[in-house]
């Protein structure tokens, strides 16, 4: 039945993978899946299509070899090259597209591992390398020791290239990607060998038989997965007082109670209360206030309202506003008689 034949068929994968799972292939997953993040289904995926493609008669040695003579690091140039001509085509490619080039370079780095051309440790490397370019996310950051190299001519040589680096420090290797693209990588034994490349070229030209050329350090632009470390947002919840950190104000202590005030046996005087300095620096307003005994400037706590005025107070005030107004009628009285007394005398003065 259809059932049985399925059934059939998964048996014999899991076989074929059982006999490949502790040897190379098994190798490169461990290895790959510890280096590149979220790279489990891909690894699978690539694993997959490698053991149910066992027809050796099919594969093209050169594609296995990546159009080159088979040597590791000349491997690892080629694909290096492919993913820097993809990336020069396809700029701005979203994640999935990235992942989607990355799913189909892993499917045949597998395939060149399972054939025995390429060694696990060396294919994982590659891959990790990949990654970076691509940017996609890595568990493992890459050694800085290597340095693509671009923009060369497009018959140059390996011993050309290292020629051309050999002083900046020790070279592990070199290799120069297959089909005369004009694209190498070298790899240094220490790191310091990049840094020194890197500031001669940033001040002056790095030649390669007679072109200056173009390099750039191999590594990930994009931040590793942390794996155990809190978060910015966690730490920043360690200091949830620290008015620096959270950007705020510092809040004045709480008011004193009332009663506590009352019936302690010192005479407290309200105004003076409050505390030394806020965030603008008046603290010493404080202290200047209080020595001329004025209570201006000074930091404290709101007074305690006024009462309202008195009836007395009121009615006083009343009488003594009444008595200027009797007093300024009076005044303009008296004003009025002298003056009617001066015109009846000039009539008498004339009628004589």
């Amino acid at each position: 039945s259809d059932s049985d034949e399925e059934n059939d068929s998964t048996q014999y994968l899991a076989d074929e993978f059982d006999e490949y799972k502790d040897k190379n292939l098994e190798e490169m997953r461990t290895k790959v899946e510890g280096t590149v993040t979220n790279s489990d289904d891909m690894m699978s995926q690539a694993l997959t299509r490698a053991l149910m493609d066992d027809d050796d008669s099919v594969k093209d040695p050169n594609e296995l070899t990546w159009g080159g003579s088979g040597d590791s690091t000349e491997i690892e140039a080629s694909v290096l090259c492919e993913m820097n001509d993809w990336l020069k085509k396809r700029e701005g490619a979203s994640l999935d597209q990235r992942r989607e080039f990355m799913q189909e370079t892993l499917n045949r780095m597998v395939a060149s591992v399972r054939y025995g051309i390429i060694q696990p440790e060396d294919a994982s490397r590659t891959i990790h390398g990949c990654a970076a370019m691509l940017g996609l996310q890595l568990a493992e950051d890459i050694p800085e020791t290597a340095l693509i190299v671009t923009g060369m001519r497009k018959m140059v040589k390996r011993a050309d290239m290292i020629g051309s680096f050999k002083e900046f420090g020790e070279i592990e290797d070199a290799a120069v990607s297959p089909n005369a693209r004009g694209f190498g990588l070298v790899r240094f034994k220490s790191s310091k060998s990049v840094q020194r490349a890197i500031a001669r070229f940033r001040t002056e030209e790095i030649v390669v038989e007679d072109v200056a050329v173009m390099i750039k350090v191999l590594k990930s632009d994009s931040p590793v997965e942390s794996r155990d470390l809190p978060s910015v947002v966690d730490l920043s919840r360690h200091h949830p007082g620290d008015s620096r950190r959270d950007g705020m104000r510092p809040l004045p202590p709480p008011p004193l109670p009332r009663m506590a005030i009352e019936d302690s046996h010192q005479v407290v005087n309200l105004s003076t209360i409050g505390y030394s300095g806020d965030s603008v620096g008046r603290g010493s307003e404080s202290v200047r206030g209080s020595d001329k005994g004025s209570d201006r400037g000074r930091r404290r706590y709101p007074d305690p309202p006024r009462p309202p005025s008195s009836d007395a107070g009121s009615a006083a005030s009343a009488r003594s506003r009444a008595s200027s107004r009797s007093q300024h009628t009076s005044n303009r009285s008296g004003e009025t008689g002298s003056s009617t007394s001066r015109t009846k005398k000039t009539r008498r003065s004339t009628n004589h």
